[in-house]
């Protein structure tokens, strides 16, 4: 299943407007945890707008970049049969390029991240907060609150264990639950 696309943006234009959108959302980000809890709510709203935006370009453009990367070989299809580990997808995109797929450094890390987030797959129960976070779009903070819940509280069962951890963004995770494991 590919994601819908917005056919009328030209690539320089998408790159433009994915580097202004992501280095926005960066800023953001870099916010001190105090001046996020400070923030009024119009303000935490045009944050969630912001990060929206920032994860449909970072999609449109993975999805570009992997398309013009990768079926030049093979069909979409086999690209994005089975769900992987961040490790994984880092595996055979390594192995691509050993093979002989054509890009650069960039684009290959695009690849990369773009598929470990749109076709991943973690462990929560094992996995550091880093690797939730890269798999199913949550928060940094939101994915170190899974990670220190699981340490307090003991692997989680099942969808409705890990849904139990205060604060977190419970939307993502019932979004994707073919991306979570329970090993």
């Amino acid at each position: 299943m590919k994601i819908n696309r917005i056919a009328s943006i030209q690539p320089a234009w998408l790159l433009a407007a994915a580097a202004l959108v992501l280095g926005t959302t960066i800023g953001l980000r870099a916010m001190s945890s105090t001046e996020h809890l400070n923030q009024s709510p119009q303000t935490s709203a045009t944050k969630d707008m912001t990060d929206a935006r920032a994860e449909e370009a970072f999609a449109i453009l993975g999805e570009d970049t992997t398309e013009k990367t990768c079926t030049t070989c093979h069909p979409w299809e086999n690209i994005t049969t089975k769900r992987r580990t961040l490790r994984e997808w880092g595996d055979v995109v390594i192995n691509m390029t050993q093979r002989g797929a054509q890009g650069t450094h960039q684009q290959f890390a695009i690849v990369t991240k773009f598929l470990t987030r749109y076709y991943g797959v973690v462990d929560v129960n094992t996995a550091p907060a880093e690797e939730i976070s890269a798999v199913l779009g949550l928060s940094a903070r939101d994915a170190t609150a899974i990670v220190e819940h699981r340490k307090t509280h003991g692997t989680f069962a099942d969808a409705a264990a890990l849904a139990k951890v205060k604060g977190i963004d419970r939307t993502r995770l019932e979004e994707q639950p073919e991306a979570v494991r329970f090993n």
